[in-house]
């Protein structure tokens, strides 16, 4: 069923059309949600219930704006917005998360009223069919958008096929709180209320951190980096590859820069063209705009080997370091030969750590040759 009706109401392989098709399925099943709900509700008198048709209405808000991001994503680049508008889906994922978080502070201020002010609860068996049903159309409603989402790999479906997991169970837990009430006269409709907003309150809770974590710059899965090291690697005028950087601008859209390695005594000519035959590539495969820049090797200096060498040995003794730019500047006035390189470290090593590692491998690299001047930079890795 899902599959034909992305095949019917979807343009192939365009992320937009499937998010907008979850959207407005979602606020139609919604709807009825909302309205077999608080009708149920309103006859039983119960809190639970009618928390649980307020969640559904706040669902429809949150199909609603999932429509406007498949829109707004889809805007093509201007001039004030030169890499498009993709990040918008980001934006609009943060308001499904804060309209997700206040219903469920909401409906938890209403579950503590009820729990110290006890109230009777009208018992129907056809209001428990009518939230079975709702049970079985969320099922769905999960199902489906949970395809959508892998299918055009976005987390705002993901973020609201949680939701609707979250609400499968808290329709569960309703249910009970009704039988419990009918067969026992045990009246927990209002710690159900609370439990079901706890649960709304955290889907919320995750979904903005999500969120943020995307608008603040998270880093791109590990295998595109790795597609992208490898495309350029493919060359054999490359001899290496560094500071790859991809920035985010939204679902699949990512402009990056890399720093190529290549032998000094290249012809300058030669290298351009291959970068941009590796810019290219890596566009066409990828869909990611590359800036690269090269860094010449020396490969025919005996004095720039051999300090290599050396501090080759020395790293040894290091866990998780690296170098690269690695150069030698002769001073015309003395004998000093400065060691410029970058030196690569985990992200996790402090400052402080940082100065005593760069400390230790400049007193070292010294003790090999006095005229030794290590200039190092550090870059995290």
């Amino acid at each position: 069923m899902t599959e034909l009706l992305l095949k019917k109401f979807t343009r192939k392989n365009d992320r937009n059309s499937i998010i907008f098709l979850s959207g407005i399925m979602g606020i139609i099943f919604n709807l009825i949600l909302f309205i077999i709900k608080i009708i149920a509700g309103a006859v039983m008198g119960s809190v639970a219930v009618i928390s649980d048709a307020i969640n559904s209405f706040s669902d429809i808000g949150s199909s609603a704006v999932t429509v406007i991001s498949s829109k707004a994503s889809s805007v093509k680049p201007d001039k004030d917005h030169p890499f498009g508008h993709g990040r918008m889906e980001y934006v609009l994922t943060l308001l499904v998360s804060a309209i997700i978080f206040v219903a469920g502070i909401e409906l938890l201020k209403e579950s503590v009223k009820k729990i110290f002010n006890h109230e009777e609860i009208s018992f129907s068996w056809v209001i428990i069919a009518l939230l079975i049903l709702s049970i079985l159309i969320k099922l769905y409603m999960f199902s489906f958008t949970k395809v959508f989402a892998e299918k055009s790999a976005s987390d705002l479906l993901l973020s609201v096929a949680k939701d609707y997991l979250s609400d499968l169970i808290s329709t569960g837990a309703v249910i009970i709180s009704a039988l419990l009430y009918n067969f026992f006269k045990l009246n927990i409709d209002g710690w159900i209320g609370a439990f079901v907003s706890v649960l709304v309150i955290i889907t919320g809770v995750k979904s903005l951190l999500g969120g943020v974590k995307k608008l603040l710059g998270s880093v791109p899965p590990e295998e595109v980096y790795q597609q992208v090291k490898s495309i350029i690697l493919e060359s054999t005028l490359i001899q290496g590859v560094h500071d790859i950087v991809l920035h985010d601008y939204g679902p699949d859209k990512f402009i990056g820069t890399a720093h190529a390695e290549v032998f000094s005594n290249s012809d300058i000519v030669e290298v351009h063209e291959e970068l941009d035959s590796i810019e290219r590539k890596i566009f066409s495969q990828l869909g990611i705009s590359m800036v690269m820049h090269v860094d010449p090797v020396v490969c025919d200096d005996e004095e720039t080997i051999y300090a290599k060498n050396v501090l080759d040995d020395i790293l040894k003794d290091f866990t998780g370091l690296s170098y690269h730019d690695f150069r030698i500047k002769s001073c015309s006035t003395n004998n000093e030969l400065a060691l410029v390189f970058d030196l690569v470290v985990p992200y996790k090593m402090t400052e402080i750590e940082q100065k005593n590692t760069t400390d230790e491998i400049i007193r070292r690299l010294k003790q090999v040759n006095e005229n030794y001047n290590p200039i190092i930079d550090v870059d995290m890795e």
